[in-house]
């Protein structure tokens, strides 16, 4: 590969952070999104434009990489059938790795899981009366997107 090439590859990675090539394997994550989600349980399908040795993907935990192996001499994960997978509350940190003749491809992939409903802890005015004009609302939330009352 020269190194036009090469710059051009990682000029479009930075661009766009879709695809990651290493001795031409090409990534791409169709799920989970880059996005937040409202439930643990999350399909996981990647495609590759080759076969593969492996492909895994692995999670930081305390500055280890747990690999976890979908599949081996493979093509892609998730599209015979619909893979669940489990991840955990809050930021999720994986690296979709594809190994081929001693190879790696990298795709870092981040996500977010948000399950747990806002906590209110106080009202005022106080609940059950009527009131018109400002009010204070109290809560509880780590992740906080939007606010809407209803």
């Amino acid at each position: 590969m020269n190194k036009r090439r090469l710059v051009c590859i990682v000029f479009f990675l930075v661009l766009f952070g879709n695809i990651v090539l290493a001795e031409d394997i090409e990534i791409r994550v169709n799920s989970p999104d880059k996005e937040a989600y409202s439930v643990k349980n999350i399909p996981l399908n990647i495609s590759l434009n080759k076969r593969a040795d492996s492909l895994s993907y692995g999670i930081y935990d305390s500055f280890d990489l747990k690999e976890n192996v979908l599949c081996r001499n493979c093509k892609g994960y998730g599209f015979n059938k619909k893979i669940i997978k489990t991840f955990k509350e809050g930021l999720n940190e994986l690296v979709i790795i594809a190994k081929l003749n001693g190879s790696e491809s990298h795709y870092p992939l981040y996500f977010f899981v948000d399950t747990k409903k806002p906590v209110i802890t106080d009202i005022s005015p106080k609940s059950k009366s009527f009131y018109r004009g400002t009010f204070e609302v109290k809560f509880k939330e780590q992740n906080i997107e939007s606010i809407t009352f209803t």
